[in-house]
């Protein structure tokens, strides 16, 4: 069953691979007397755990596969087992040369299951920036992708966002303020949840059981059928997802080009523009429900998404006189938004854009505004058509690559064509 099981498992190889170079290079510097805590660092994963047969599981497969990590645990207060969660995660700490971290959360009043998320990412994301992990082992199955996909079909989705619960995913820095750049692996993404029950009970291993995993009111809970049809057509699912993932990576080849600060995208058509929006915001935090959607596509890719705070309860707002939309969406993580603008009219006048639209893609920034600008530059943007949103981050683009003003469009331009 252990090999099995390790067979199955993704990205493991890279994890291992990465270890032992990194536990080479940590000898190398000690046969040399070279003192560097910073340096000498080997671990660059931080794994998820809770207790439960999943975390437990992928904790005993890493030792197995001797891929280093430490581990992260939250104490929500809400069941009484969970302290003695928290004491096993340090047991097994100290058994086996772990850092284990602990954070104690406030009590939610409301809404649990989104804010127990956004308060589990800021924590983990502290730990990431601080201790400069690179990849967040999350210990998700088959099982969980099945029911991902249906919590979203019940939303309202597109084919990106269904499929959007992958083995790899990389969470940008730029998008959001003081966020931090780091890999999410998820290496038992084609694991059933009977294997890894299967694997702790051969083992021996000790787990706990979510209590809230069986209630109602819990909307995650309202899929929990999915264990049974996964038993009963795992082998047809996993095909289906293959197939879906091919059918998805050729239906949206829509590209985005990274200038350091703000994306610009090119896509054929609506359906892959919003594709590669769906991605970026994903990676920072932000899903977008069939709503949102429609209403940026409305708004013709010129629109300022912003997480919505408590002294807000509109849903959109427009500005006639600038003729923006604001749309106001939930977010993981708190964060100012960020900002879409539709600028093919500018690559239409430079280039045969060939049926193409292009969508500049920013962090909003709430600090200074356009009269920071310097007036030959605000006045280049004015006689070149460059949208209000566009000219921020166009500045510090050219600042930055040392370039004249047309010079650094054009680069932007030539780039994203």
């Amino acid at each position: 069953m252990p090999n099995k099981i390790i067979s199955k498992l993704a990205h493991i190889d890279t994890l291992k691979q990465k270890s032992q170079e990194i536990s080479a290079k940590n000898s190398t510097k000690k046969t040399k007397n070279i003192s560097n805590e910073k340096s000498s660092k080997s671990c660059k994963n931080l794994l998820a755990f809770s207790g439960g047969s999943d975390s437990v599981a992928l904790f005993f497969l890493l030792l197995k596969n001797r891929v280093e990590f430490d581990i992260a645990i939250i104490d929500y207060g809400v069941r009484e087992q969970s302290k003695a969660e928290v004491k096993y995660a340090l047991a097994l700490a100290k058994t086996y040369h772990k850092q284990c971290f602990v954070k104690k959360c406030p009590k939610i009043k409301s809404n649990f299951e989104a804010n127990a998320r956004e308060f589990r990412y800021e924590f983990f994301e502290e730990l990431i920036a601080h201790f400069e992990y690179e990849n967040l082992l999350l210990a998700h199955h088959f099982n969980d992708r099945v029911e991902w996909l249906l919590m979203q079909l019940g939303k309202g989705a597109g084919l990106g966002t269904m499929l959007g619960f992958e083995s790899l995913e990389k969470r940008q820095k730029g998008l959001v303020k003081k966020s931090v750049s780091y890999a999410i692996i998820r290496p038992m993404l084609l694991l059933k949840k009977s294997e890894i029950l299967g694997f702790c009970k051969e083992l021996g291993l000790k787990f706990f059981e979510d209590s809230s995993n069986t209630d109602s009111a819990y909307k995650r809970n309202f899929v929990r059928f999915a264990n049974e049809f996964v038993e009963c057509f795992g082998k047809g699912l996993q095909k289906s997802f293959a197939i879906l993932e091919g059918e998805k990576n050729a239906l949206y080849s829509g590209e985005i080009k990274d200038f350091g600060g703000f994306w610009v995208i090119s896509a054929k058509n609506t359906l892959e523009a919003l594709h590669c929006i769906d991605r970026l915001a994903k990676q920072c935090g932000y899903v977008l429900s069939f709503s949102q959607r429609e209403e940026i596509v409305r708004c013709g890719f010129s629109c300022e998404v912003g997480r919505q705070s408590k002294a807000t309860r509109i849903a959109k707002n427009h500005d006639t006189k600038n003729h923006t939309k604001n749309i106001l969406i939930k977010s993981s993580k708190k964060t100012n938004g960020f900002m879409l603008e539709n600028i093919t009219s500018i690559f239409s006048d430079s280039l045969e854009t060939e049926s193409k639209m292009y969508i500049f893609m920013s962090v909003v920034d709430e600090g200074s505004g356009a009269e920071t600008l310097p007036k030959d530059f605000r006045e280049f943007a004015r006689k070149s058509h460059i949208p209000k949103k566009m000219r921020k981050p166009l500045y510090a683009f050219s600042l930055q690559k040392k370039l004249k003003y047309q010079d650094a469009l054009e680069s932007i331009i030539k780039q994203s064509y």
